[in-house]
C-alpha cells in the first residue's frame, strides 16, 4: 500500500510537471507576449497566458497548426490572435544579419529544437497567416539534445534580408510528449515594402474614409484650418500629418466649399459642407 501511495506520487509530479512546462518568445516580443504587456489590444485570455499557445507538432509538414490560424495554435480561446492586417498588432523594429532570440521558459521541458521561419518578402500582410505566407525552411535552428533548457534561454539568429513589416513563426518542439509551442513575432525591416498598387494600407483607408463628407458644416468656415492626424498601432504616422485650409463657400447654406492640402503635400481637394453664404 505504501509502495502504491509513493508510486501515484510520483505520477501526479510528473504530471504536474509536465503541464507547467510552458514558454513564451520574450525577445523580441511575441504577439501573445506583447498582449502580456498591455503593447497589443484586444487579445482576449492569452493577455494571461501566453506561455499556453501549445498544440500538436507539425508545423509545416503536418496539418496542425491549422493553416489561418497559426498564431493561436488553432487554440478557440486564443483565437484573437489570429487577426491580421497591416496595422493590427504592435512591432518590433529588426534588422537583417545577427540577432539574439530569448525564450522564456515558464518551466523547462526536455527538447527537440526550437525553429524559426520567417514570412516571404511579397507575404499579404492583409491575410491570414498561413504555410504558403511562410518561407518553408527555418532561418534558423538550435539543437535542445533532448535536454531541459536554462529557464530563459538566448539564442543567435541569422536573420535574412526583408523589409517592411513582417511575421517571424517561432517553434520551440519538445521532447518527451507530441506537443510544440508556437508564437508568432510581429517585426518591421523599415525600407518600405508590403504595399502593392493594388493593395491600399489600413491607415490610408481611414483617412479616405474621414475626409470624405465627415467634415461638418457646424464647425467649420472657410479660412479654417483642419489637422488631419493618422495613427496606427504604434502611434502617430507623423508622414500623414497634414494640414488643409477651407478655401471658399460656392453658394448657400448646406453647399460645398474646397479644402487643399497645406505646403509639403500633394495638392488634394475633398468637399465639405458650410455654414452658410461668405
Amino acid at each position: 500500500m505504501k509502495l502504491s501511495k509513493i508510486a501515484l506520487a510520483l505520477a501526479t509530479l510528473t504530471v504536474a510537471s509536465s503541464a507547467l512546462a510552458h514558454g513564451y518568445v520574450e525577445s523580441p516580443a511575441s504577439r501573445a507576449y506583447m498582449c502580456k504587456l498591455g503593447k497589443n489590444i484586444d487579445c482576449g485570455t492569452v493577455q494571461y497566458e501566453p506561455q499556453s499557445v501549445e498544440r500538436t507538432s507539425g508545423f509545416p509538414t503536418g496539418a496542425l497548426p491549422p493553416d489561418g490560424q497559426l498564431a493561436s495554435a488553432g487554440i478557440s480561446q486564443y483565437s484573437q490572435l489570429d487577426r491580421q492586417s497591416l496595422n493590427a498588432w504592435t512591432k518590433t523594429p529588426i534588422t537583417a544579419g545577427k540577432n539574439t532570440f530569448t525564450w522564456y521558459h515558464t518551466a523547462p521541458h526536455k527538447t527537440v529544437n526550437w525553429r524559426w521561419y520567417i514570412t516571404k518578402q511579397d507575404w499579404n500582410p492583409n491575410k491570414p497567416l498561413t504555410r504558403d505566407q511562410f518561407e518553408s525552411t527555418p532561418f534558423c535552428t538550435v539543437n535542445g539534445n533532448g535536454q531541459a533548457p536554462s529557464p530563459r534561454q538566448e539564442m543567435s539568429c541569422n536573420v535574412p534580408q526583408r523589409t517592411g513589416y513582417q511575421v517571424i513563426y517561432a517553434v520551440w518542439e519538445i521532447a518527451d510528449t507530441t506537443n510544440s509551442f508556437y508564437q508568432a513575432i510581429d517585426v518591421d525591416f523599415g525600407n518600405g515594402g508590403n504595399v502593392t498598387p493594388d493593395e491600399t494600407p489600413a491607415v490610408v483607408s481611414e483617412w479616405s474614409h474621414a475626409l470624405n463628407g465627415q467634415i461638418s458644416g457646424n464647425n467649420i468656415n472657410p479660412g479654417d484650418k483642419v489637422i488631419a492626424r493618422f495613427f496606427d498601432a504604434n502611434g502617430e504616422v507623423a508622414s500623414m500629418r497634414t494640414e488643409l485650409t477651407v478655401l471658399l463657400c460656392i453658394s448657400g447654406p448646406g453647399k460645398s466649399v474646397g479644402i487643399r492640402s497645406g505646403a509639403g503635400h500633394q495638392r488634394s481637394t475633398q468637399r465639405c459642407t458650410c455654414r452658410g453664404e461668405r
